[in-house]
């Protein structure tokens, strides 16, 4: 590509209405935070490789975070602050763009991206709470039946409790031993 085709596309930028830059940008800004949730999911889930071989796992932490955050923003053609600033800045070197419409790509775009990212940590912030609230009730779940069948075992073996104590203790309404 020439010198002209990114002027081109930088004229075309330099052009956009602001909510249309702003829209874009805020889809790029999720799929770049995307890239990077997966980065740390699958990179980061590999302590084993981590200890035994760095370099490979630095590969992989690094191979599935950026390069799928801009392959999505190049696909679906959304708005990242880096193409902006390199795209419509060649565009006002060459004349063809103002500083003002450098100005308004740069903060309105720049702005959406941070707005995509901040929504993609909180929906990730929040299916980390919904997966912690599953985990919390299966242990919760397998606390109770532990605590009944110890219940239930306590009274075979100990002829002091009564009904209403062992009902309070499979319950989980008291910690403790039967007596």
């Amino acid at each position: 590509m020439s010198v002209s085709h990114w002027c081109a596309a930088g004229v075309k930028k330099a052009n956009m209405p602001v909510n249309k830059i702003f829209l874009l940008s805020i889809l790029s800004g999720v799929h770049i935070a995307f890239g990077a949730f997966l980065m740390v999911s699958v990179g980061g889930a590999c302590p084993g490789l981590a200890a035994t071989n760095p370099g490979l796992q630095k590969m992989i932490f690094g191979a599935f975070g950026l390069p799928f955050g801009l392959m999505m923003t190049l696909v679906t053609g959304a708005e990242l602050f880096t193409g902006n600033t390199a795209l419509v800045t060649a565009a006002v070197l060459e004349g063809k763009a103002s500083l003002p419409q450098l100005l308004k790509s740069w903060i309105v775009s720049f702005s959406g991206n941070f707005v995509g990212s901040l929504f993609m940590a909180a929906m990730v912030r929040l299916l980390r709470r919904a997966q912690f609230a599953t985990d919390l009730a299966c242990v919760k779940g397998l606390q109770r039946s532990a605590r009944v069948e110890a219940a239930r075992l306590s009274v075979s073996t100990c002829s002091i409790c009564s009904a209403s104590e062992l009902f309070l203790f499979s319950s989980g309404g008291e910690d403790g031993a039967c007596g």
